[in-house]
């Protein structure tokens, strides 16, 4: 952008950082779309995610569009909650999850809910390789952090996506998926 960063510190004095930018004031104001809220009011949700302020934030967003939303911590917590009722619309799952990942939790949860639509949720999903590889296993891949309108669009565009017409053709290397989920 042809600006300047400059940072000066003295120990025990502070530090001072300036950046310059040419700039220019628009001439015309910026155009903002709409709110563009999805309505998931007929959609019950499990989110499990072990992060507590992306559990709040993130159930309150979908709250907010309508969703009946239930939270787990952790794997077992969330098999444990599908194991008492699986008639949820779908399950956002945290790829970096503890004690069990995100993708070994998803591989479970398929053997006991195989109708269930499972969508991966991580701060991690900008891999492509990873995007390939989880495809038999997830809808979808949503990156954190996202917009409410964003996440609601998609949370709707993969649980009304036709599963079948998704899947490419091959197998999926599930040694090599928990390898790269684990690095």
């Amino acid at each position: 952008m042809q600006g300047t960063l400059s940072a000066t510190s003295t120990p025990g004095q502070g530090s001072c950082s300036s950046l310059s930018l040419p700039l220019q004031i628009a001439t015309t104001p910026v155009q903002h779309r709409a709110e563009e809220r999805t309505d998931l009011a007929n959609y019950r949700l499990l989110i499990v995610e072990d992060n507590l302020v992306t559990q709040r934030i993130t159930a309150e967003m979908l709250q907010s569009c309508g969703a009946e939303v239930e939270v787990a911590s952790d794997g077992q917590s969330a098999l444990g909650i599908l194991a008492m009722d699986s008639t949820f619309s779908g399950v956002l799952v945290d790829l970096d999850l503890p004690e069990m990942d995100g993708i070994t939790l998803s591989l479970q949860i398929t053997v006991c809910c195989p109708q269930l639509p499972l969508i991966g949720f991580s701060a991690h999903v900008a891999d492509e390789a990873l995007r390939q590889r989880t495809t038999k296993v997830f809808r979808g891949l949503i990156q954190k952090p996202i917009a409410r309108e964003e996440l609601s669009r998609l949370i709707e565009h993969y649980l009304t996506a036709d599963k079948k017409a998704q899947l490419p053709a091959g197998s999926l290397d599930t040694i090599q998926l928990t390898q790269d989920a684990a690095v």
